[in-house]
């Protein structure tokens, strides 16, 4: 457990540059917000979209609401 009190990491790492993301989260649930809130960032400083996420197929990434955001954004899973 973090001093914050976050109990996981979620780690993003962009395949082109080879940078990485981590955030603390609490809940395995805030993964999804983290996303979208990492999307704006990274969109915004490399003025490039998001074309293809990979993941765990973990509960956390195969939400519908998650799987919807991803339709409309045109991310391959």
């Amino acid at each position: 457990m973090s001093l914050g009190g976050a109990k996981y990491f979620v780690s993003f790492i962009d395949d082109y540059s080879k940078r990485r993301w981590v955030y603390l989260i609490k809940r395995k649930a805030d993964v999804f917000p983290i996303f979208k809130m990492y999307k704006a960032h990274l969109e915004l400083e490399s003025r490039k979209k998001i074309k293809c996420l990979r993941s765990d197929n973990g509960g956390e990434y195969i939400s519908k609401e998650f799987a919807e955001f991803c339709d409309q954004e045109g991310i391959k899973r």
